[in-house]
């Protein structure tokens, strides 16, 4: 019996101990002073929050709400201005980061330019890179069809419109056959 009383009374105090330790504001190492006294300042906006929205629905009576509101805001201030004081003195330079963003731009640019230019005209016999100006295949001597500037179908002589991809055919665009 003496047993039993010996290791429920250790097991109430394994299951208690996190109860009775404290943790002060910033005393999380593995997170540091800034990220809790940030996830604080959400906590005391969304209280904030909370308490306006009772008071509007009647929920809370008018002393209670500007006693409750005047603390949550002097510890919202308290919180900002801790984080001020942490807060670096210089921000990351501007001009490394313009130059970053000129550069993504730079390279999303080019990336477009790949992706949108049209492709090569091809014999739609044998499937060989031909010229605009072409009107025999090179490769298997075949006349070449009119095609699309934009995607490459063959188009039909009376064809005023890509059938594929819609975009508008041109005469300098078409070849017709010989």
């Amino acid at each position: 019996m003496v047993l039993g009383l010996a290791l429920a009374a250790v097991m109430m105090f394994v299951v208690a101990r996190p109860f009775f330790t404290a943790r002060g504001v910033g005393a999380s190492s593995e997170f540091g002073p800034g990220v809790t006294l940030l996830a604080e300042r959400e906590a005391v906006l969304n209280a904030l929050r909370d308490l306006d929205f009772d008071y509007a629905l009647n929920k809370i009576p008018m002393e209670a709400y500007l006693t409750q509101r005047a603390q949550w805001v002097a510890r919202g201030a308290e919180i900002l201005r801790q984080l001020d004081a942490m807060a670096p003195p210089e921000t990351a330079p501007l001009p490394k980061l313009a130059e970053a963003e000129a550069a993504l731009e730079a390279a999303i640019a080019a990336r477009r330019k790949i992706v949108e230019r049209p492709p090569s005209p091809t014999c739609p016999h044998c499937r060989a890179s031909t010229s605009a100006n072409d009107q025999f295949c090179g490769q298997c001597g075949r006349a070449l069809a009119a095609q699309c500037a934009h995607c490459g179908h063959a188009l039909e002589r009376a064809d005023r419109f890509c059938a594929n991809c819609g975009t508008a055919v041109a005469v300098k665009e078409m070849r017709h056959e010989a």
